[in-house]
């Protein structure tokens, strides 16, 4: 059987993805993006489990409500509140489970490690407008101080990314699996001014971002109790 074609690889990439908005009384306070890893059923229903960053769910309050997306490439998205049912952000680990209900849900497939200059999609939410679409290569894999060949716990791709796109996918270009999360973009310090005092503002590096890569994640699941969720990895592309 051959791997899909380049537009069926866009349609799963993009099915996955959500957009994530955090209110609180009715005014939107963050939004960032997410991908749907499983679907459930539940007494009331069909369930969605999304991944995203940790940051974008930090000094919630009971007042606060989180919300997402579904089908937002096809115009304003389907909302679903949605549940925040496990969080870490210590030291490099920077990721967030939810759970939505909904009848929208398409989870993205598991890929494995990715080699340095394998191709990729991003998909995310920048700036909590519309999905933007950028395409890359990873261009590099850093491993854990254990130097684990098959456990990369970050890596970097050339694509670049904006302000609300933490949390989003990157995705295989050829098989749409998913190959880790969005968690930011490389900045450079940028000194101004000629007062005693110093001034300077965080310049961001195109084609400098940050991934969690899909080792972590699992290290993540199996930490809260969802181990199961991204189940078995998909087939590296011939």
């Amino acid at each position: 059987m051959g791997h899909p074609l380049p537009d069926d690889v866009l349609e799963r990439a993009i099915r996955a993805s959500v957009q994530i908005v955090v209110e609180q009384a009715g005014e939107r306070l963050r939004t960032g993006s997410g991908v749907v890893v499983a679907r459930r059923t539940t007494r009331h229903g069909p369930a969605c489990l999304i991944l995203s960053t940790a940051h974008a769910f930090s000094m919630l309050t009971t007042n606060t409500q989180v919300r997402v997306l579904f089908d937002r490439d096809r115009g304003p998205g389907v909302p679903a509140r949605a549940e925040l049912v496990a969080r870490q952000e210590r030291g490099t680990l920077d990721l967030a489970l939810l759970r939505a209900d909904s009848t929208h849900c398409t989870p993205a497939q598991l890929g494995q490690m990715p080699r340095l200059g394998d191709p990729v999609w991003t998909v995310g939410f920048p700036w909590g407008r519309g999905l933007r679409l950028t395409g890359g290569v990873v261009s590099q894999v850093a491993f854990d101080d254990r130097g684990e060949a098959d456990a990369p716990t970050r890596l970097m791709i050339d694509a670049s990314v904006a302000s609300g796109a933490s949390g989003g996918g990157v995705f295989d270009a050829r098989t749409a699996h998913l190959l880790g999360l969005v968690e930011g973009l490389g900045t450079a310090r940028v000194a101004f001014g000629e007062t005693a005092g110093p001034q300077y503002v965080d310049v961001p590096m195109p084609g400098e971002t940050y991934v969690i890569a899909v080792a972590t994640i699992r290290r993540f699941l199996d930490d809260v109790g969802y181990e199961d969720v991204l189940g078995h990895a998909g087939p590296s592309p011939k």
